[in-house]
């Protein structure tokens, strides 16, 4: 367990910078909306505006930086499975592309091929749950 923390914080540290940013710019778009005015107005409580009527307005955007932001975290494990010498899908690709097996490339390729296609398509169906513009397109 302890050798994977540096791998894991290496891995995350930029993926975090950019969905708390992206959290962040839509939090505060959210919040300056008519309707969140209104709610204020009415005397909704604070949390209520904040954790059910803003962060649903704001949860879109998140919810595609995090879809791409896992497949980014998936290609960059290769180079991270490289650089701290650990079992995984890098290590084999990098052994089978050196050893000039090509079934086993293709195996690799294959599966971060569909685990990039089974993350866009997750990734759609949240956000047609999110936002109803969506659903409706």
């Amino acid at each position: 367990m302890q050798s994977l923390a540096l791998p894991v914080v290496t891995l995350a540290i930029t993926g975090t910078a950019i969905i708390a940013r992206t959290t962040r710019t839509g939090m505060v778009s959210a919040l300056r909306q008519e309707h969140i005015r209104t709610l204020h107005a009415l005397g909704t409580p604070p949390w209520r505006i904040r954790y059910v009527h803003a962060l649903r307005f704001a949860g879109a955007p998140v919810v595609s930086v995090l879809g791409i932001q896992f497949i980014a975290l998936f290609g960059g494990s290769v180079v991270i499975e490289q650089l701290f010498a650990l079992p995984g899908l890098g290590q084999a690709a990098s052994n089978a592309i050196g050893n000039n097996d090509l079934p086993a490339v293709q195996g690799v390729v294959i599966i971060a091929t569909v685990v990039v296609v089974i993350t866009n398509l997750v990734l759609d169906l949240v956000l047609a749950a999110l936002d109803p513009k969506v659903r409706t397109a």
